[in-house]
């Protein structure tokens, strides 16, 4: 009987040490998660900060969760306006027909529009090149593209209250013509008098 007692106390305190040490862990997920929301450089930490910033970036603690701020980051898309001999404009937003693994990255390469590069205009505008490339590879009858990147803002919570409401903003625009469309235009403007 006492043996029995003994188990049964020894199997109690085994179940508080684990639930105190999965509340540990939950405290210091906590603990790591609201340093990464308040902008805190875990990898920064004397002696352990390689580790920690290893682990926040593993476990998503390290993430700013933006969405608790009032500069919001926000999603962004390309959209692509494609211009045929006519001067006829069908625009479409480039993710309208792509997969989930797509959708990932494309957003990858939408998100270094917004990230800060000694020569950001320059890297933009390989980026969109590429993008337009692309189009005109898939268009034949494409004479020009118009490669827009769009960032969805939404307003704050008192701006929301006076009205405001959620909406596409421009962040990058460029507009680019075929090879064989510029020798075309090259070639009339020579022959015009």
């Amino acid at each position: 009987m006492a043996s029995s007692a003994n188990e049964s106390k020894t199997t109690d305190q085994n179940q508080k040490k684990k639930k105190r040490l999965w509340l540990s862990a939950a405290l210091v997920q906590l603990g790591l998660m609201t340093a990464g929301a308040t902008h805190v450089p875990l990898n920064e930490i004397p002696l352990v900060g390689p580790a920690v910033g290893y682990y926040g970036d593993l476990s998503g603690a390290s993430h700013l969760y933006g969405f608790f701020s009032p500069g919001v980051y926000s999603q962004l898309q390309a959209v692509i306006d494609v211009y045929d001999s006519k001067g006829t404009k069908s625009t479409q937003p480039i993710e309208a027909k792509a997969n989930r693994e797509f959708f990932l990255r494309i957003n990858d390469i939408f998100d270094q529009f917004m990230n800060e590069f000694d020569d950001k205009v320059k890297f933009q505008r390989i980026l969109a090149a590429s993008l337009a490339g692309s189009v005109f590879a898939r268009t034949p009858e494409a004479e020009q593209v118009g490669v827009r990147i769009e960032r969805y803002t939404a307003p704050s919570r008192k701006a929301f209250l006076e009205g405001k409401r959620t909406n596409w903003e421009k962040v990058y625009s460029a507009k680019f013509v075929h090879r064989s469309s510029k020798a075309k235009n090259s070639q009339l403007s020579e022959e015009a008098p």
